[in-house]
């Protein structure tokens, strides 16, 4: 399950309550620009970054934004620090942006009061200050601005700058939820899943069910999850697959491997091996280390029909690398028996003491092994011994026997 706690400026695209584009006509806009009329200003720099009717012009628009902005018009305030923060059509500075931010939140334009707050959060353009974050995130928020709202949520959910308070978190997380704010909708979705003292699957499918239909990804794939393990609603693998499939046509790599899975095990799908490589190389080829490790075991495997253990250990030498212990041992256990090439004792004793020092058992019993004979490390009874107890203490047979031959 997933709950990040993120904000990020709005878009002048994405805003909420704020002012519609000019629909005046480019001759009377052209007019009132030569009269030195702001909204006039305001309604060319929109054209000019817009692109419609004239050629997009990006540096055109920040001048007008400018020549709107210092007669005070809030939306080119906020528009032009747009711009600023995103470097467009000028210099990236993001103590400006937040200068006309400041300028358009003092006059209670809820998106410039938002993007404030995550400046403020942030410490971007201004000192980190989550106070003063929390003020204009609650300004923006008073006047329904979904963004806010959340952010100003999760503000409480974790106790940042304002108490712990799970009732209020809940309060405005519905507040942007109920307005159709995508992304406010997993978080609750998250809340109820997540949450021992807010636990609630019923909720939280409700919630997820509203971000999985906006294409929230993660919000597909964890009620996938929750159906493939049947979690407050009857398993039923047709729908995980349904929802597996929608993240991993959005090329979200836990959907793709979850999906592989399904293909892998035939559960609501046929069995099909190939098409359980296609989406662990999809998932793999995103570095994700589970993927790897998948395909890896895939390809290490006689059962598929996809035997290669060049690709094994290619793969699952990739795993091994961000810590996945299966892949480790795996891999140190074809390097032991040369299967993919040449026997290599050095890189199998390697291996099994990274997946060792995670506390696997089987690899510390086998890196005893190598100590013990001196295959790839140099001969030393004491650190077989160390490694054979760790294993022993974990119920491995061989390592228990193993200290008994040593005991005799």
């Amino acid at each position: 399950m997933f709950l990040f706690f993120t904000a990020n400026p709005v878009h002048a695209e994405d805003k909420q309550n704020g002012k519609a584009s000019s629909t005046i006509s480019m001759p009377a806009i052209l007019k009132a620009v030569d009269a030195g009329n702001a909204k006039g200003q305001a309604a060319l720099a929109e054209i000019y970054a817009s692109g419609i009717g004239v050629p997009k012009d990006e540096q055109k628009a920040a001048f007008w934004y400018e020549k709107a902005a210092e007669q005070g018009i809030d939306e080119a305030q906020y528009n032009l620090g747009i711009l600023y923060s995103e470097g467009v059509g000028v210099p990236r500075d993001f103590e400006k942006a937040t200068f006309w931010w400041q300028k358009a939140a003092d006059q209670n334009f809820a998106p410039a009061q938002y993007n404030l707050g995550v400046s403020y959060h942030q410490g971007r353009g201004v000192p980190k200050d989550d106070k003063q974050a929390a003020l204009w995130y609650q300004k923006a928020a008073e006047q329904n601005f979904a963004p806010a709202q959340l952010s100003f949520g999760k503000f409480f959910y974790f106790g940042v700058a304002v108490p712990q308070n799970y009732e209020k978190a809940l309060f405005w997380y519905q507040k942007a939820a109920d307005q159709g704010y995508a992304e406010a909708q997993f978080v609750l979705g998250v809340s109820y899943s997540n949450n021992q003292k807010l636990l609630d699957y019923k909720k939280s499918i409700f919630w997820y069910e509203k971000a999985a239909a906006q294409d929230v990804v993660k919000a597909q794939y964890n009620l996938a999850a929750l159906y493939e393990k049947g979690v407050a609603v009857p398993q039923d693998y047709e729908k995980a697959a349904s929802w597996f499939q929608k993240g991993a046509d959005q090329n979200f790599a836990p959907s793709q491997l979850a999906l592989g899975k399904l293909y892998y095990f035939g559960k609501a799908v046929p069995q099909n091996y190939e098409k359980a490589v296609f989406w662990f190389q999809k998932a793999a080829d995103q570095g994700d280390a589970d993927g790897q490790f998948a395909l890896g075991s895939i390809y290490a495997s006689s059962q598929t029909g996809l035997l290669d253990y060049k690709k094994a250990v290619f793969w699952f030498e990739k795993a091994a690398e961000q810590g996945i212990v299966g892949a480790q041992y795996n891999l140190a256990n074809l390097y032991d028996q040369g299967v993919a090439g040449s026997q290599n004792s050095e890189k199998a004793a390697f291996w099994y003491e990274k997946a060792a020092e995670q506390g696997f058992a089987d690899a510390q019993y086998n890196l005893g092994v190598h100590y013990g004979k001196g295959e790839g490390v140099p001969q030393n009874i004491e650190k077989a011994t160390f490694w054979w107890q760790k294993a022993a203490e974990k119920g491995n047979v061989d390592a228990q026997q193993a200290l008994q031959k040593l005991n005799k």
